[in-house]
């Protein structure tokens, strides 16, 4: 093997020991319950099979091949930079396939499981109080697959541009990493204090909501003695 297709073979190993990992947590391979013959495991293990089996397998064989006439270098210039990219990026489209897998799972719920548990997981609303939806999972998981594919087609359509031959300064490049580098350090650190200003807010509307309940408690309690019933001691007593 070539540079390129090293470099994309490692980093598809990578994204595709994930996707298995993800995998299970949807029970996507439950050869078990599909042996002894419950055809919503049997239609789940289709599923994943064809989706994240099959045809990724397939498109790896494929990219695999055609990176076989990628000249990769490890000289700096633009071209290699932009072509790392492009192999790097490659990979991604295993997170593509297991959206469309997850997608159809959320699409059909019932022909996939049986469990209440997951059909409750998969029918409940989300955090907005909206239906799940569908294309919020189905239409990014095309998106993977098409970009990556999509880029390397014209990659070798083309070849080669012109205009990428330009070389770069090697002390301009890592400049511009390191800047990429504290971009995304800054960037991280800014989630983190709006991630902690929401915990904060959610925090304080927990404990403004567990005191209105604990109010309506009291105010319960507090009702019958003040319905003005006499006691069951003041019916006890004689009358004069």
């Amino acid at each position: 093997m070539n540079d390129a297709q090293t470099l994309f073979v490692a980093f598809f190993a990578i994204s595709y020991t994930l996707m298995l990992g993800y995998g299970q947590s949807y029970n996507i391979w439950d050869t078990y319950d599909a042996w002894r013959g419950k055809r919503q495991s049997i239609r789940r293990f289709f599923l994943g099979f064809i989706l994240l089996n099959i045809i990724p397998i397939s498109n790896f064989a494929w990219i695999l091949s055609a990176l076989a006439s990628v000249a990769l270098s490890v000289e700096w210039n633009l071209a290699n930079f932009l072509l790392t990219l492009l192999i790097v990026f490659l990979p991604f489209i295993i997170i593509g396939y297991y959206r469309l897998c997850v997608s159809l799972l959320y699409k059909y719920p019932y022909a996939f499981y049986r469990s209440k548990r997951r059909l409750e997981n998969f029918t409940k609303a989300d955090e907005h109080g909206e239906p799940i939806s569908f294309g919020a999972r189905f239409w990014p998981g095309v998106i993977y697959i098409a970009i990556p594919n999509g880029f390397l087609l014209l990659f070798l359509a083309i070849k080669q541009l012109p205009s990428l031959s330009v070389s770069l300064d090697p002390g301009l490049v890592n400049w511009i990493l390191l800047g990429i580098v504290v971009v995304e350090f800054l960037l991280l650190l800014t989630s983190f204090a709006l991630l902690r200003g929401r915990t904060r807010e959610i925090h304080k509307i927990r404990i403004e909501l567990t005191k209105c309940q604990q109010g309506q408690k009291l105010a319960k309690v507090a009702a019958p003695s003040a319905s003005g019933n006499p006691s069951p001691s003041a019916q006890d007593e004689p009358s004069a």
